[in-house]
């Protein structure tokens, strides 16, 4: 297949992949950028593949959500494409999900240390 071909087959992909995402249609979404990505690795359009990917895992609708699989695909965009106009904001949603990640961490050993509080004092009363 021509360049130009292969070009107008991968904006096709990232087309229906959008079409796809704004449906809720997230599995469907993750196989048209997954193609382009296969197609193009290291070459755009896989840049914009990749950060469509992010933003899929990273969807609060996404009943597959996965924010180390969406930090993973934007990881690598900012990695395989350094010149890229969408690394600094794949670079801004890593910084994000780290943070996200972070403050659920914090929850999570808050809510067990309150837990033991409660159990000491029943085993003191």
């Amino acid at each position: 297949m021509r360049d130009v071909e292969m070009r107008s087959s991968a904006d096709k992909s990232l087309l229906r992949g959008q079409e796809l995402f704004a449906r809720g249609d997230y599995a469907g979404a993750l196989r048209e950028n997954q193609a382009v990505v296969s197609a193009f690795d290291k070459k755009p359009p896989g840049d914009r593949a990749l950060f469509s990917m992010g933003l899929i895992y990273a969807h609060h609708d996404n009943p597959q959500r996965d924010y180390k699989q969406s930090r993973a695909n934007f990881k690598k965009l900012i990695e395989d494409y350094p010149g890229s106009a969408l690394a600094g904001q794949a670079d801004m949603w890593v910084h994000v999900i780290d943070e996200t990640e972070k403050e659920k961490r914090i929850a999570r050993e808050l809510e067990k240390k309150q837990v033991e509080k409660k159990t000491e004092s029943r085993e003191q009363a």
